[in-house]
């Protein structure tokens, strides 16, 4: 009999769904990605920022700019500790899932759309 239950591979479907799309998008539209999205890293463990900056040099078909801090250009936060001064950040205590990733690059996309209306 076939095993139907597809439980944990939801996520990295929708993952790959997610990726791919991007991908296509960014062949078929690229000027969607003109304006950069300027993203600070800043945790208090070197590990793990280390960790999530080479992930996101990975996703650089999203035009983003990884910060060591925050500046005036900065569009998104990561970070392991909430700053009241920030409005768009994501706050990872621990390593980030791939939900956390899908969530990222989602918002990341948001960001893109507000740039271009």
């Amino acid at each position: 009999m076939k095993d139907t239950n597809f439980g944990s591979d939801k996520v990295p479907l929708n993952y790959i769904y997610t990726q791919y799309t991007l991908n296509i998008a960014n062949e078929l539209f690229p000027h969607y990605y003109e304006s950069p999205i300027y993203i600070a890293v800043d945790f208090s463990q070197q590990l793990r920022e280390n960790y999530v900056i080479n992930r996101l040099e990975n996703s650089k078909r999203l035009n983003i700019h990884i910060e060591k801090s925050t500046s005036n250009k900065t569009d998104i936060l990561i970070s392991d500790t909430h700053d009241p001064n920030f409005e768009n950040e994501f706050i990872w205590k621990d390593d980030p899932d791939i939900i956390d990733w899908i969530n990222l690059d989602e918002f990341i996309q948001s960001q893109h759309e507000e740039n271009n209306i």
